[in-house]
């Protein structure tokens, strides 16, 4: 209930020591001092001229993913939201990323780029991520990271063997693998601890 009264912007209807702790934190603002604070020291932040500017850029696959954690912040909306990029948003995020480099002045080349999702690694992706990884390898990105939970790797090796550059993967174990299966599960219940280690 109190996520789905922060995403409709209802905060007042938030449970009062969540939305304490909120305020505490500054996820909630209290007025427009306090927000004109905040924007001022993150301007001063990052306008600061020996500030090294991030060289890394995410770019969110789908939110379509095979498992159901527990804890996964997009779960409560899984069921009806089940978007992915199309070859027309892959061209624009690459598009945006030339931009980037020219406005930080760091050649594209050097950036990092990591895909995530959703579980980006699912076998309806398998040619939006050639179609990444073409224009990764067009621009001589050579370091690319995959955020995923591995459950489909297989299906991506040849796509995967097409990129020149380096891939790295990250994916989360919670624990033991009593701990793990309780929270990382596939929809049917079942747990993904020793696919993932396999």
């Amino acid at each position: 209930t109190d996520i789905d009264n922060w995403v409709h912007n209802k905060l007042s209807n938030i449970n009062s020591e969540v939305n304490s702790n909120l305020r505490k934190s500054y996820f909630i603002v209290e007025n427009e001092h306090t927000d004109n604070e905040l924007l001022h020291k993150a301007q001063k932040l990052f306008s600061a001229s020996n500030k090294i500017f991030p060289i890394s850029v995410c770019i969110y696959l789908t939110d379509a993913c095979n498992l159901q954690c527990t804890y996964c912040y997009s779960g409560y909306t899984r069921e009806t939201k089940k978007r992915r990029l199309s070859s027309h948003d892959v061209y624009d995020i690459f598009e945006g990323i030339k931009k980037l480099s020219r406005i930080v002045n760091i050649p594209v080349k050097d950036m990092h780029i990591a895909l995530i999702g959703g579980e980006p690694l699912l076998p309806q992706n398998k040619e939006i991520m050639q179609q990444i990884l073409c224009e990764i390898d067009n621009l001589e990105i050579s370091n690319i990271e995959i955020i995923s939970n591995l459950t489909h790797i297989s299906d991506f090796v040849d796509v995967l063997q097409t990129f020149r550059g380096q891939i790295s993967f990250k994916s989360t174990f919670n624990g033991s693998k009593d701990v793990h299966d309780n929270m990382r599960k596939y929809i049917s219940g079942k747990g993904t601890y020793s696919e993932t280690f396999k």
